[in-house]
């Protein structure tokens, strides 16, 4: 079964090219892990401080075991160190396809 890990994240305003600097790295670190981002999206019309990411992940133990190693990562720590300074909250969600879905 693949697993998606929904991601929502509300940045500071006039945050976005910073974010994004240290998501082009997170995002390489963790598809050694076992993630891979299907999807980055940011509004064009709506929120326009509000980020999502759609990635999946084949096991459950690869949500805990690749966030375990971001934070245990001394490179990553200081691209990480960063973000309270463009971001003000997060949320995670790990889901799974609907049974409709294609």
């Amino acid at each position: 079964m693949t697993y998606i890990v929904h991601t929502r994240v509300d940045l500071k305003f006039g945050q976005n090219a910073g974010f994004n600097k240290v998501l082009e790295h997170l995002k390489l670190f963790l598809s050694k892990h076992g993630w891979t981002l299907i999807y980055g999206l940011q509004p064009v019309i709506g929120k326009l401080t509000e980020v999502v990411h759609i990635w999946e992940v084949e096991t459950l133990d690869a949500v805990p075991d690749g966030l375990a190693a971001v934070f245990s990562d001394p490179v990553l720590g200081e691209q990480l160190a960063l973000l309270p300074d463009f971001m003000n909250t997060e949320t995670l969600q790990v889901m799974v396809k609907t049974p409709y879905s294609p």
